[in-house]
């Protein structure tokens, strides 16, 4: 219980379940080698995460656009979270034309209403997918107004970097959504934390270093909401320890914007479809990127480039895509140490 806030009670867990993972035979192409950081001493892969808008009616159309965003924008890994689950596997042949392999907690959901986490991986970076795994929470009563009762998925991706097979596992989380659901992400965050320590023991065997791990995702909280909180303060039971990119920019730069969704283009059907007047729907923090440990400066580390686009993005993006902006989440981009 959360003070001041009712609240369900906490989630049905699902048991995490390996996903099968075959690289489609011809996906490995040349790769481009790895970025060096400003410093010249390092070298740099970057990640994002997105929530690419579970509006099926275009999803495609923007799915696409994304997808050569992000391949124009240089990323090599993005957790992406809201893949329709009936339109998966047409999401994994446009990831492919687009650059990247994609892989979806595709065998999760019972519901064609329902979506799924998924993890981008560009084709041409010296990164190698071995294993994934998914992990679903199911509510027992839905707060949501159609009463459906909704899965909230993440979705964990071993991978070896480069030729020196720098162990590392992305993570993407989608957080139950609801204004009084502090108490059902919050018990989410601590299972997902256990799930994380109970693998990465695991994916350590064979490798000489422990692996980086990199988790993103839309937390449906704001950063001092409990979720957030048990992660990056030690709060509320917490003994994790994460790092997340934004709070890291803000340190050092205090007039940094980092709200995560807009209040225009698709926040407009988004609003509309829970009878919310957009005008009066405020931007907001719900969307994180973060490492796991204390790993400034060294392997697995943020460097301090974060690109979260601000509202100005949305006519950018018209002008460079052609198109309408392609979700009501920004996009968070940022740099990592390799070495």
């Amino acid at each position: 219980m959360v003070s001041g806030v009712t609240v369900n009670e906490p989630s049905e867990y699902a048991k995490p379940k390996p996903i099968p993972f075959s690289p489609l035979p011809d996906s490995k192409i040349a790769t481009r080698g790895f970025r060096i950081d400003r410093t010249g001493r390092h070298h740099l892969i970057r990640v994002a995460t997105w929530n690419v808008l579970n509006r099926r009616v275009d999803f495609i159309d923007r799915f696409e656009q994304s997808c050569r965003f992000l391949y124009r924008e240089d990323v090599d890994v993005c957790m992406i979270q809201e893949v329709p689950f009936e339109m998966h596997r047409a999401a994994c042949d446009v990831a492919f034309r687009s650059g990247f392999t994609l892989t979806v907690s595709s065998d999760l959901p019972d519901s064609d209403d329902e979506s799924v986490a998924g993890i981008l991986i560009r084709r041409d970076s010296d990164i190698t997918p071995h294993s994934a795994e998914a992990y679903g929470t199911r509510k027992h009563e839905a707060s949501d107004k159609t009463g459906s009762n909704l899965m909230y998925h993440s979705l964990a991706v071993d991978v070896s970097i480069g030729s020196v097979r720098i162990p590392a596992t992305f993570v993407s989380r989608h957080g139950a959504w609801g204004a009084t659901e502090q108490a059902e992400r919050l018990e989410e965050a601590k299972r997902i934390e256990q799930w994380l320590n109970e693998r990465n023991g695991k994916y350590s065997n064979g490798f000489t270093s422990e692996p980086i791990v990199i988790m993103g995702g839309d937390f449906n909280a704001e950063r001092n909401e409990p979720s957030p909180s048990y992660l990056l303060d030690g709060q509320n039971g917490g003994g994790a320890f994460w790092v997340d990119v934004q709070d890291m920019r803000i340190d050092v730069d205090s007039s940094y914007d980092s709200n995560t969704t807009f209040i225009h283009g698709c926040a407009n059907d988004t609003a509309s479809a829970h009878g919310i007047d957009v005008e009066y729907m405020p931007s907001r923090r719900i969307d994180y990127l973060m490492t796991r440990g204390w790993r400034y400066g060294r392997s697995g580390g943020f460097t301090d480039t974060v690109i979260n686009p601000t509202d100005d993005w949305e006519k950018l993006t018209g002008e460079r895509e052609g198109i309408i902006l392609v979700s009501d989440h920004k996009p968070i981009i940022a740099d990592i140490l390799l070495d």
